[in-house]
Parts: structure tokens; C-alpha cells; sequence
């Protein structure tokens, strides 16, 4: 062999060698405390464990459970997969890029490869959020994150497509690249702790904003619920009983008092790294989403004052428990959490009227979404917007009040992210946006 060939082969071996060793020593310095305590390293039960690896005497935790680096297993060289090396020197790919739209199936995401009630590495259980932090399980429960991306829905599915994210990362984040998974964009899986071990413990956030990945958020002074709402105040929705039980207890988890905030990670701030931009594509609804501000001159579900005058004794204009304090009056203007109303997954819900799920949850302040006046039994699934509206808004008037503007499939005309159109069929026709 020519020498010179032979040396400048060794010599990209050893380059390639030498860059792993210096990445993973490097991401050992940056991460080493933090990955220790992550919901992926062993703690003591859990963490990541994939059973070729363990066999082979890796220890639960172990980096080698996902990465497999240039070293032997048991005197036998681990064969790349597709024979070809992955990206990360991941044990499976990354991400398929060709899978635009659901359904999604294990070999599309490694994160499937666990978080999947049939994973082949881990089988790993993820309720929906208003299970998990809300107390309600449906009659059809999603059981895993690969279930709430593929869950088949009347309309669709999950607006959240995993391409799209995918594309909007690449274009808008440097540490996004080429191979990356669309699901750290909002998770780094080295940092992600097990929030579902203790619901009420913000510290145990599974989430890292997207303009901040090396970073948990949710864990540290000014990134809660309380230190985002400025000089409104975050009023925690009721936790799930069942139909009829006592509302006692709140959100996340159950907690036996009505908390500022503090115990719930700032989702605001968190989902407006992307949502709070104009140029979020899904290819769900075939064009950009609206851009949402969540300041105190945007949506009134937001920072925006709500209009103290129309929530008064006023039938069909008041509000529900735990919203319901000083009707006459603009304080407290209430800052509700993204996921108050909103599933970051997947939902199990599909809109009666023909619309999409818009990521609702089953479940909003305590009690079950469903579809108010549909007149017959519908799947579990089913709900109308009136129905969650409902959920904080009275229908003390036998539900005539709150459909000021028609009829109840109507709500979403005027009441959606980022409307500027006046609400026009109030006790006063009053002129001010509708929501």
C-alpha cells in the first residue's frame, strides 16, 4: 500500500478518534453535573437502558445506551446501522426527513425507540398533559409521545408535525443541524429531568427553550409562572375529580392551594420563541400560524386588561371559579399558561364542527371537554370550541349568553389568537377586540 495513503488514512481515523474524544470529554465538563441528574442518566430505576447494551455489562445511564462510540462491545466492533455511519454516532438514525406527515413509526425518530408503548429499546409511558398535570384520563388515553404524534383524529392530527419543527429549527437555531431531531428543539436529552416524578417541582422541567438549548428552563428564579406575568397575576386552574367532585385542589399535580405560579415552568415565554414569530409554516393548515403576542397589548388571555365592565352580574359574562374574583373590577387581570388550554404533543380531540384539534386539552379548569349541544353521543374525542370556552366562561343563563355572537359552532370567528375585530354583540356593542 503507498505509505503516503496508509498515513493519511490513519491520519483521518485518528482526527476522527481524537474529535469524538475531545466532544465527549467536552460535553462531560459541560454536562457532567447536570446529565447526572437528567431523566436519562440512572437515577437509580431509571434512565436510559437499551437491553444489547446492558447485556453486554453497560450500566443503566450509561452513554453508550445511545451513542455508540468507536470502542468494542464484549471484543466485537458495534455494526453502524444501514451500514453507514449515523449521525451522533447515534445506534439508529436521528430522524427520518422524508416522513413529512404522519403516521410516524419507531424508525422515523430514536426517540421512538423509548418513548413508545412498543419501543424496542425502553417502552416508556408519557400521559398528555392534562392527564399527567391535570388529573383527567380519557376513555382512550395517549399512552406515549410517538402515540400523541400519530393518534389518528377524525380531522387530522397532531398540529405539531414533527417536519415542520424540523424545518423552522434548521432555519432559525445554529445548534439545529442537518441531522438534529426535531424534539430537541424543545428538549435536550442530555438536560431533560422527569417532570411527571413530582408534578409540582418546577426544578424537574423536561424542557429547554428553543433560543437557549444548553440551558433547562423552568428550573431557576424568574423562569416560573409567577415572573412572567408581570403585573398581572397567574391564577392556577383546578385540578380533575370527576364529574361532581369537589374543586379543591389545583394545578400541576393536585397541589392543595392556590399557588402564584411558582410551581409551573414559564410556557409563555418558552412557546413564543417560535410562536411569537410570523413565520412558523405548518404544512397541517397550509400556511403560516398566527403570530401571538402575549403582552400586555396583545391577546386578552395574555397581558392585555380584561374589560372589567362586561364581567359583572351580566348573565352568559361570568366567569367560573377560581376566575371569578371581583367581576366590577380590572384586577386581577389574569395570565393563563399556553398549557392551561394546550396539549404540546398531541390531543386526543378532534373538533365536531369539522375543525382541527388546535392541540386543546380533554380536560381545561377541572372538567371534561366535550360537545355541548351536539344532541346525541359522540366519541370520546369530540368536543366544540363552545365546550372549552365553557370550562371558565359561565353558562349561567342556560347557555344563551355566552353565544352573543350566534350560535355555538361560531366561537372561533372572533375568539382566536391575535384577533383585532371588534366583539360587536355585547350588552353594549362594545367596540374592543374579542379576545
Amino acid at each position: 500500500m503507498n505509505e503516503s495513503i496508509s498515513f493519511k488514512r490513519f491520519y483521518v481515523w485518528f482526527s476522527v478518534i481524537a474529535t469524538f474524544a475531545a466532544m465527549t470529554l467536552y460535553a462531560d465538563i459541560l454536562l457532567a453535573a447536570s446529565y447526572s441528574e437528567s431523566a436519562h442518566a440512572q437515577q437509580p430505576d431509571i434512565g436510559v437502558s437499551r437491553p444489547s447494551i446492558a447485556d453486554n455489562g453497560y450500566s443503566r445511564g450509561n452513554c453508550a445506551h445511545c451513542h455508540e462510540q468507536h470502542a468494542s462491545v464484549d471484543g466485537t466492533e458495534p455494526e453502524p446501522v444501514d451500514n453507514v455511519p449515523s449521525v451522533f454516532a447515534l445506534f439508529t438514525d436521528n430522524f427520518n426527513t422524508l416522513r413529512t406527515s404522519y403516521p410516524y413509526f419507531e424508525e422515523d425518530n430514536i426517540c421512538f425507540s423509548c418513548h413508545n408503548e412498543s419501543g424496542t429499546a425502553m417502552q416508556v409511558t408519557n400521559y398528555t398533559y392534562a392527564q399527567t398535570f391535570g388529573g383527567f384520563t380519557p376513555t382512550n388515553p395517549i399512552n406515549s409521545v410517538m402515540d400523541a404524534f400519530s393518534t389518528a383524529l377524525k380531522e387530522g392530527h397532531t398540529e405539531h408535525n414533527l417536519s415542520d419543527i424540523y424545518n423552522y429549527a434548521k432555519s432559525h437555531f445554529s445548534y439545529f443541524k442537518e441531522g438534529s431531531n426535531p424534539c430537541v428543539a424543545c428538549h435536550n436529552p442530555h438536560l431533560a429531568r422527569r417532570n411527571n416524578s413530582n408534578t409540582s417541582d418546577p426544578t424537574l422541567t423536561v424542557i429547554s427553550r428553543p433560543t437557549d438549548h444548553d440551558n433547562l428552563w423552568g428550573d431557576e428564579p424568574g423562569e416560573t409562572m409567577a415572573d412572567s406575568v408581570g403585573t398581572g397575576t397567574y391564577q392556577p386552574p383546578y385540578f380533575y375529580y370527576g364529574a361532581g367532585s369537589p374543586t379543591t385542589q389545583y394545578e400541576p399535580g393536585g397541589v392543595n392551594y392556590s399557588h402564584d405560579g411558582s410551581k409551573l415552568p414559564d410556557y409563555n415565554t418558552f412557546c413564543l420563541d417560535c410562536h411569537g414569530n410570523s413565520d412558523v409554516y405548518s404544512s397541517v393548515y397550509g400556511r403560516n400560524l398566527v403570530q401571538i403576542d402575549w403582552s400586555s397589548n396583545g391577546d386578552i388571555h395574555g397581558g392585555r386588561p380584561r374589560y372589567a365592565e362586561h364581567y359583572s352580574s351580566t348573565p352568559g359574562y361570568i366567569l367560573r371559579a377560581p376566575y371569578n374574583t371581583t367581576l366590577d373590577s380590572t384586577t386581577p387581570n389574569y395570565v393563563l399558561s399556553c398549557l392551561d388550554c394546550h396539549e404540546p404533543h398531541g390531543t386526543v380531540m378532534y373538533n365536531y364542527s369539522g375543525y382541527y384539534s388546535f392541540l386543546l386539552r380533554k380536560e381545561v379548569n377541572g372538567a371534561k371537554v366535550g360537545c355541548y349541544g351536539c344532541g346525541w353521543p359522540l366519541n370520546d374525542a369530540d368536543y366544540t370550541i363552545l365546550d372549552v370556552c365553557s370550562k371558565c366562561h359561565s353558562l349561567s343563563d342556560g347557555g344563551e349568553g355566552i353565544k352573543h355572537c350566534g350560535s355555538q359552532w361560531e366561537c372561533k370567528n372572533c375568539h382566536y389568537h391575535g384577533s383585532v375585530q371588534a366583539a360587536g354583540c355585547g350588552p353594549s356593542n362594545w367596540n374592543k377586540p374579542a379576545f
